[in-house]
């Protein structure tokens, strides 16, 4: 598999664990205080945009 982005590091496989264990973390917070994508987003200063890509980066993860 190719790699397109130049600024990237293969992350060990418990890196990538607790990576993916925090956003499952974040995600049960922000549906447990109610809130929607964009405002997460807005809160911690990013888009709605940039979460749903990284959610669907995550989900689309293999192996």
């Amino acid at each position: 598999m190719t790699n397109k982005s130049k600024n990237t590091v293969a992350l060990s496989t418990h890196t990538t664990i607790l990576l993916e264990t925090l956003g499952s973390m974040i995600k049960a917070a922000r549906i447990e205080r109610h809130l929607s994508q964009a405002q997460l987003g807005e809160r911690v200063g990013v888009s709605r945009y940039t979460i749903t890509l990284k959610r669907r980066q995550q989900k689309g993860r293999t192996g």
